[in-house]
């Protein structure tokens, strides 16, 4: 009985994330309304050679609309309680969506709203590339109103080893990156641990980024930012011998776009902290704490 009532709920599950995402077949439509709350675990293991072609892939949307998008409105809300886990042999990538608007998107209001309560961990043998949008804008999205909101009471990781590896892990909560509009309102909560520890030991090119209520290589006209990080962001990069270790951290910032009038307001309290290797390699941190970096 147990089994059955497992199987059920995954189904279930499937279900509704299925029935939450817009796909990528191109929607025309009025208005778009998706809502989606996920409890419980979602998990992918591969047990491959770790080398040569394998390769595994995990996507989540949970609440999003993702594609090629003609609409008039658009609100998304996903909510996670629990966990999301990858375990492979080889390269990997995950990538999720919570509350996400993502791709081409043409609308006249667009509302992203994310909420993460839990674990997030993306572990492997080999290269491996973690993108995480929580209540976020991203890609070609043209819009006259856009509002972010995202939160992240959580612990999200990603661990790679191997040599030569290229990880990235890039995570927007509450933020907007590669959009068009005439106003942005964006909501950024960190609460809780985000790592990415690489333990390439010969070469390695590691990035790392954090957007926390934050637009980056955007145009706008107005934009208005709170963000609030109480927590602990840390990169853990083992490259040596040529390595290169970047780490970039934005919360309630402007970045690489073209504004006309900017409030921003930021409360960081923890740790942001990157511990680079030594043995030649070269090590990069950059932070921007609500300010305005225009293009």
């Amino acid at each position: 009985m147990t089994t059955h009532r497992a199987t059920f709920a995954l189904l279930l599950l499937t279900a509704a994330v299925s029935a939450a995402h817009a796909q990528d077949r191109g929607v025309n439509a009025n208005n778009i309304t998706t809502r989606s709350t996920t409890t419980g675990s979602i998990t992918q293991s591969a047990a491959g050679v770790g080398s040569g072609s394998s390769s595994t892939q995990q996507a989540i949307a949970i609440g999003g609309v993702s594609g090629a998008i003609d609409a008039n409105n658009i609100t998304t809300t996903g909510t996670v309680v629990g966990t999301v886990r990858q375990t492979t042999a080889g390269q990997s990538r995950q990538a999720i969506g919570i509350g996400a608007v993502a791709g081409t998107v043409d609308a006249r209001n667009v509302r992203a709203e994310g909420t993460l309560v839990g674990n997030v961990t993306q572990n492997a043998v080999g290269r491996v590339d973690q993108r995480i949008g929580i209540g976020s804008v991203q890609g070609n999205v043209d819009a006259r109103d856009i509002t972010a909101r995202g939160t992240a009471a959580a612990l999200i990781t990603q661990t790679g080893a191997g040599n030569s590896l290229r990880d990235k892990q890039l995570i927007l909560i509450g933020s907007v990156a590669d959009s068009d509009s005439r106003n942005l309102n964006l909501t950024g909560t960190v609460g809780g641990v985000i790592n990415q520890v690489s333990t390439s030991t010969i070469g390695g090119d590691n990035t790392q980024q954090l957007l926390v209520g934050s637009v980056n290589d955007s145009d706008t006209r107005n934009v208005t930012t709170n963000a609030t990080v109480a927590g602990f962001v840390t990169q853990v990069a083992g490259s040596g011998l040529g390595g290169r270790n970047l780490q970039i951290i934005n919360v309630g910032s402007v970045n690489d776009a073209s504004v006309r009038n900017v409030s921003t307001f930021v409360v960081v309290g923890g740790s942001l902290s990157q511990l680079g290797a030594a043995a030649g390699s070269q090590n990069v941190q950059r932070i921007n704490l609500g300010g305005v970096d225009g293009r």
